[in-house]
């Protein structure tokens, strides 16, 4: 399974929809991590989750995926104060046990190992930033 990984929007739909585009033959699914600002109606292939900025109630939280026997845990990050440390985060996957965490909110690529568990933060799309996980092959992608 290939999986495209979007976050922080923030309504720079014209990189969005380039990423898409770059990306369409080559993932099969795709999770926005919130913060998009603009019409989900849009997109209807497309996961969102809800992120601080995002004003669309009905959007989930976060998302779980299995993929070959390991449990991905998507979220937008700042209901676990992420800003502010890594604590409640690294907790929250771990009562979750999930192997990989994968999270917005920063703006900026991140990526490292705690109890096992692979937490990754794609950037943002406002800055030309995704992701993409092809089984379980983590690709961190800019635009060019």
């Amino acid at each position: 399974m290939k999986i495209l990984v979007t976050s922080d929007v923030h309504g720079y739909i014209n990189h969005f929809n380039k990423i898409i585009s770059q990306t369409r033959d080559m993932v099969n699914y795709h999770v926005d991590l919130g913060d998009f600002n603009s019409s989900y109606d849009l997109y209807p292939n497309v996961t969102f989750i809800k992120g601080n900025c995002d004003e669309n109630y009905s959007l989930s939280n976060e998302l779980e995926i299995v993929i070959d026997s390991k449990k991905f845990l998507f979220l937008h990050g700042h209901t676990h104060s992420i800003k502010s440390g890594f604590f409640n985060l690294i907790s929250y996957a771990r009562k979750k046990k999930a192997d990989f965490c994968i999270f917005g909110h920063l703006h900026q690529p991140l990526c490292f190992i705690k109890y096992n568990i692979h937490f990754i933060c794609p950037g943002a799309v406002l800055n030309k930033e995704y992701l993409i996980i092809n089984d379980l092959s983590i690709e961190l992608r800019s635009l060019v």
